[in-house]
Order: structure tokens, then sequence, then C-alpha cells
């Protein structure tokens, strides 16, 4: 069990969220869902991080700097624009209730544990002695990650596939960049492994190909040249041609078609899942969730969409009514495997003790107000035609 505890850090002030194999988050804008999700990543991946600006012509003595000067500039954008004047934020991650790293931070500051100092001091040390075609991997930023996370920028990659590095310039976000070289990572694994993929074959019966083609219409492929195109019923399309919502969505599902069959756990961090979707390819992203579920993934999710949180609870009370024995073809999560909170002024769980379902009133109460707003007008065209 993983817990993550903020204080004093802009929107949260005091905080905790366990996660689970599914954690959703919901909340008005700025109220620290991602923030919440950036600093979970950086915690679980720091070794990782590391690696990405690893250089081996850093002396030794220069260690303790590089890894504090990664430090800071990594959580910088998270965590240093969230600060107000004159306060210290306290943020603790625990792992099974003990703590596993601890940070403190004010307006000029980031001060690191020294058991977060320590590890990435001596990982690093280490990637320095092994082979030479570790360090090769290294420089060319190709290392398999931990987990996978989904920037709500992720539409942009589609506008420069052809010069996808043009992306890792270091005025981006680092979730950006990061999620990029997983992209063109995957890109390569994605292409061997859909090879044979025409406008008239799909691919077999890959679930999440299924899915993806239910969801957007069509899928993305690799051609010959390590060109990403998009596939429809009837012809090719250059990835910066497709939809909006074609393009927010197709990167989950080559990423996870890529990760998915992998045999380690691994975490996907995905931002408004719903982003320009249709309710109908939602239900098929969703389903796409539960799938990576069921594999033994784990998700975090942030979302402002009521229909994701409906398919959610469908999908839970699926599995309650399958008595946990879901058929073949059908899709459920357990809800033993959900945690879920709503930020904001009152942050809190919305998931129901009794009946283990979503709480979805601050959702329905948008609904509610726009009832009452419909039925008052009702009243006023009903009453001038009385007079």
């Amino acid at each position: 069990m993983e817990k993550l505890t903020v204080k004093n850090l802009g929107p949260l002030k005091n905080f905790t969220m366990e996660t689970n194999a599914l954690t959703v988050l919901i909340g008005p804008q700025a109220s620290g869902k991602s923030l919440l999700m950036q600093l979970l990543y950086y915690f679980r991946n720091v070794k990782e991080l590391s690696a990405y600006y690893y250089n081996d012509n850093i002396s030794d003595s220069k260690w303790l700097e590089a890894v504090g000067s990664f430090n800071i500039f990594s959580l910088r954008s998270a965590v240093l624009g969230q600060l107000v004047r004159g306060d210290r934020a306290i943020i603790d991650y625990k792992v099974n209730n003990k703590i596993k790293y601890s940070i403190s931070v004010t307006e000029t500051s980031i001060i690191l544990g020294e058991k977060l100092k320590k590890e990435s001091i001596e990982w690093l040390k280490n990637m320095k002695s092994t082979a030479d075609t570790l360090v090769e991997m290294m420089r060319h930023k190709t290392i398999f990650p931990q987990d996978i996370y989904i920037p709500a920028e992720r539409s942009i990659y589609s506008l420069f596939n052809v010069k996808p590095m043009i992306l890792f310039d270091t005025i981006l976000p680092i979730q950006l960049r990061h999620f990029i070289n997983n992209l063109e990572t995957a890109k390569r694994i994605y292409g061997d492994m859909y090879k044979d993929i025409s406008v008239n074959n799909i691919g077999g019966n890959n679930e999440l190909l299924r899915l993806q083609w239910k969801a957007l219409d069509g899928i993305v492929y690799c051609t010959k040249d390590n060109v990403l195109s998009f596939i429809r019923d009837d012809h090719v399309e250059l990835l910066n041609f497709i939809s909006s919502g074609q393009m927010a969505t197709w990167p989950f599902f080559m990423l996870a078609s890529v990760y998915e069959s992998n045999t380690d756990e691994r975490i996907f961090y995905y931002e408004e899942p719903e982003t320009h979707l249709h309710p109908g390819a939602q239900v098929q992203v969703m389903n796409a969730v539960a799938y990576l579920l069921s594999k033994g993934h784990r998700l975090i999710i942030s979302t402002h969409s009521p229909f994701i949180l409906y398919v959610i609870n469908n999908l839970m009370q699926a599995h309650i009514a399958y008595n946990g024995d879901t058929p073949e073809g059908k899709f459920s999560i357990n809800p033993d495997q959900v945690s879920a909170y709503c930020l904001g002024d009152n942050p809190h769980s919305i998931v129901n003790r009794k009946t283990k379902l979503l709480e979805l009133q601050e959702i329905d109460s948008v609904f509610d107000e726009l009832n009452v707003d419909f039925e008052k007008y009702m009243d006023m065209e009903f009453a001038r035609e009385q007079r």
C-alpha cells in the first residue's frame, strides 16, 4: 500500500491519498489532481528519472551536486510553483505505512530526505560501472520505464510525429518529455508487434487493438520508415490530420499494447482520458482500463467526465453481479481495488463503504443545478402564456 501525504502545498493543505489498483481523482480545476499524480510519479520513478539525466563524464565529487540539482529541477514546476509565500510544505511518501521518502519545501529551497538522496546517488554511481551497452541505452533514452505518465498535453506528439525530437526541449514539463521518450521507445516495439497490420487486417485477436478500433474508428500503426500513421476503414492518414479525440487517445492504446504484455507491474498515470472524446468512445477507453487491471497493472486517473465515473461504477457493479467471475469478452473492475477522491475545499474519499461504488454527488450536483434552472425557465414560460 502506498500513501502520499501533502501539507501546505498550494490547494492541498493536509491531504493523504492511498493508492489502489485503480485510483481516481476528481475535483475542480487547480485543486491538485495533476500535482498529486506528478509527485507520486516522481517518488516511484526517481531512479529512472535520474537515469534520464545520466552523464558518464560526471566525476565522483559531483554526484551529490548532480542528484540534488536533478531533483530540484524535476520538482520545480510541480512543487515550487504551488507554494504560498511563507509556507513550508511537507511531502511524505509511505509504502506499507513506513515513510520511504520525505521532502521539505520552502519558497527558495527543496530539502530532500537523506534516504532519497542516498538511494539516488548509489544508483547513479552503479550506473557508471555498468556495461557499455547499458550506457548506450541511457544516452539514447531507451531504458524501459517503470511507470507510464500520459499527460494532458499528449496531443502535441501527433503534430510533430515526423520530427518528435523537438519535443525534448528542456523548456517543456518533465512529464511531457518522458511521455515523448516512452512513445518513441514504444513505437519501435509496436511496429514490430503489428508489422502485418493493413487496412484489411487490424492485427488478429488482440483485445486492445479491438478496443482501440471501437473507440477511435481506426488504429495507429508504424510504417516501414518508422513513421506512425492511422488506419481507418478505407484509407490511411497521417497523425496530424486525424481528429482531436483520436490524437488525444491513440497514445494510451499504443503504450498499453506495448507494455501490458510485459510481466512487470506498471502504473499508468492518465490525465483526463475523456479529452475530446464522444461518450461512447470514453466507454471503450474505460473497458481498456479494466483490461489492464485484469492483467495486473495499475492506473491513476484524473477526470472531469461524469461518463468516466459512471462507466467505472458500471464495471464495478458488473464484478459484483458476476460474483467476481467475469465471462470472457466482458469487462469488470473489482470494487476492492478502487480508491477515489474528490479534491477541493474539503478533499475526501468518494467510495461508499457500504455499496463500494463511487458517490457522485459532486458531479450530479451540476446536473441538479441545471435541472433547477431548466424548471425555472419552464415556469417562466408557462406563467407568460397564462397571462
